[in-house]
């Protein structure tokens, strides 16, 4: 009998602050810094935020405010 190897499609990341490989299922959440992209795990977040790292998420909201829809008011209240 053969033995089988488990081979898994999911990339390794690294975290960019203190290395840690992330498992499986952990989502890295994405910082510019120097403008290049870094992988951040779930626990570096405050430390890549203290260091003056910008979310990509946030990118170009931070100094311009998207102006928020009116509410519109149910069917009963017209």
């Amino acid at each position: 009998m053969a033995t089988r190897s488990i081979v898994t499609s999911q990339p390794e990341i690294a975290c960019e602050v203190c290395g840690r490989r992330l498992l499986r299922g952990e989502q890295p959440d994405v910082f510019l810094s120097s403008g290049q992209r870094r992988m951040v795990c779930e626990l570096c977040v405050p430390r890549a935020a203290n260091e003056g790292w910008q979310r990509e998420s946030e990118e170009g909201f931070s100094s311009t405010a998207l102006p928020r829809a009116r509410k519109r008011s149910s069917i009963w209240r017209r």
